[in-house]
């Protein structure tokens, strides 16, 4: 059973069991991670009135940190992160139900920009994240507590960084957006950030269909066909921020898919790069994913999570995953994980793709 807890974050000594009705939590590759909790009212009410206090100051009363712990388990907090959204709904008078929603710290990003102006050429992106991360956690009370771990080689890239916003930041030099991007994922015994790659190969686990309750396979076709991409650059200005270069624009495309399938076009605006040979690889990014109908197959699970064990296995790992039904018979990549604890009932959902 997954247990939710509330910390004061001004007073770290005053922790909090939320009595709950539902817990949902959800981690993806690359992404925030993010969840849910439903409670009785009546219930929190209580737990309120216990320690002298109210609902609303136990979840809104200054900055609220959460923390889920597998009660199964003597182990770390499986997350630490932040209540972003309440809600409380009532039934004619009376308040009957609070929904608590929460994010990892990562989504405090999304709330900090880059500096004023900077141009990286030719840099690692492990290297500029660092840079801006620590402009920003460099102002007063701007803090957030990430740490970034050691950073292994990454790609090197162009940017010009201009307030920019930092979760934008991060995610656009990872392995969302480039095929040569880095993952990133939050360890959250520590809140340290971490940049490379996630996950290994993990043979010995097998998710069988028999292990499924219920299962969807997604194949993109045309929605998603781009076999020509126009990449709008960005000015190039020098270390005092004087334009020295007009924006330019290049084409990429897939010649031999366009006569098979058609024209499919899309426009990428990448101002943060000024160079022709990287606006290629942006484009190059694109047409490697989406050139072709084909790029990739998504696979979406409902299961027990008891077999393999969930706990066994993270978003970024490998497993062998046998779906007969499918003609599927592979070793895919974990893309997604979102578990879902109501009232007494464990679901797992799996999102994989075959990268």
């Amino acid at each position: 059973m997954l247990m939710i807890y509330i910390v004061n974050a001004s007073n770290p000594n005053e922790v909090w069991e939320m009595p709950t009705n539902s817990v949902k939590w959800s981690e993806e590759l690359n992404a925030v991670s993010t969840g849910s909790f439903s409670a009785s009212f009546i219930a929190l009410n209580n737990l309120a009135k216990a320690i002298g206090t109210n609902p609303f100051y136990i979840l809104a009363g200054g900055p609220r940190k959460i923390l889920i712990k597998d009660e199964q388990y003597d182990n770390p907090y499986l997350f630490q992160g932040w209540v972003t959204n309440i809600q409380f709904s009532s039934s004619r008078s009376e308040v009957s139900s609070i929904t608590v929603n929460f994010a990892d710290p990562l989504c405090m990003l999304s709330k900090r920009v880059g500096q004023n102006f900077a141009f990286y050429d030719q840099v690692a992106s492990g290297l500029i994240f660092k840079t801006e991360l620590d402009y920003c956690q460099g102002q007063e009370n701007g803090d957030l507590g990430i740490t970034l771990a050691t950073l292994p080689a990454t790609t090197s890239r162009q940017r010009t960084v201009e307030r920019t916003n930092m979760l934008d930041l991060l995610i656009g030099m990872s392995a969302a957006k480039n095929w040569d991007g880095y993952d990133f994922w939050l360890d959250h015994t520590n809140w340290t950030l971490n940049i490379g790659t996630k996950g290994s190969h993990k043979p010995e686990l097998v998710l069988e269909e028999r292990n499924s309750m219920n299962s969807q396979l997604n194949i993109a076709l045309k929605s998603r066909l781009a076999n020509r991409v126009i990449v709008q650059g960005g000015e190039m200005r020098d270390g005092d921020g004087e334009v020295v270069q007009e924006p330019i624009q290049v084409i990429r495309e897939n010649t031999s898919s366009q006569p098979i399938w058609g024209l499919h076009e899309e426009y990428i605006s990448a101002t943060d790069i000024a160079t022709e040979p990287f606006l290629n690889a942006r484009g190059d990014t694109v047409l490697a994913d989406r050139a072709l109908p084909l790029y990739t197959q998504n696979i979406t699970l409902s299961c027990l999570g008891d077999d393999p064990n969930w706990r066994d296995y993270t978003t970024g790992d490998w497993l062998q995953v046998i779906l007969p039904k499918f003609q599927i018979n592979a070793e895919y990549r974990v893309k997604k994980r979102s578990i879902s604890h109501t009232n007494g009932v464990f679901t797992l959902g799996l999102t994989f793709n075959d990268e």
